[in-house]
């Protein structure tokens, strides 16, 4: 059901995305977080007007996340044919990543506390009876009574 290209999300430091490496991109960071995040990512020292190869490339491993195949096949020329800075590929991409990321932000700024605990309280009458019948059957199946 994962599409192997998604597979791994690569972190900012080129390993596998993970809160215990600390090269995460969190969902609910500010956009300054997100763009200090990505302007940290290692790059190669490769002069701008020189062609790079963009599968060596840690900015273009997370960037092509977001892109569909057009997109993606132009992002490649542009770091085949040189001339492309990092600094430029990385602004963009903090960008896309805070594009991306807003309607989420949003959804989660509107959700108050009390909106949360209604939720929970609603949810927990739901499933009360159905765990009430779950603990009833195993309890007569060992042979315990309530």
């Amino acid at each position: 059901m994962i599409k192997s290209e998604v597979a791994t999300v690569p972190g900012t430091d080129g390993r596998k995305m993970s809160k215990s490496y600390n090269n995460y991109i969190g969902l609910f960071e500010a956009p300054d977080d997100i763009k200090k995040k990505v302007s940290r990512i290692p790059t190669a020292a490769i002069p701008v007007e020189q062609a790079k190869n963009p599968d060596e490339c840690n900015v273009y491993n997370i960037y092509k996340l977001f892109l569909d195949e057009s997109q993606d096949a132009e992002l490649r020329k542009r770091y085949e044919a040189g001339g492309l800075s990092f600094k430029t590929v990385k602004d963009e991409l903090s960008q896309v990543i805070i594009d991306f990321l807003q309607p989420i932000k949003e959804r989660y700024d509107a959700i108050s506390d009390d909106k949360v605990r209604e939720i929970l309280k609603a949810g927990a009458l739901q499933v009360q009876p159905l765990a009430e019948a779950k603990i009833k059957k195993v309890y007569d199946s060992v042979g315990f009574t309530l």
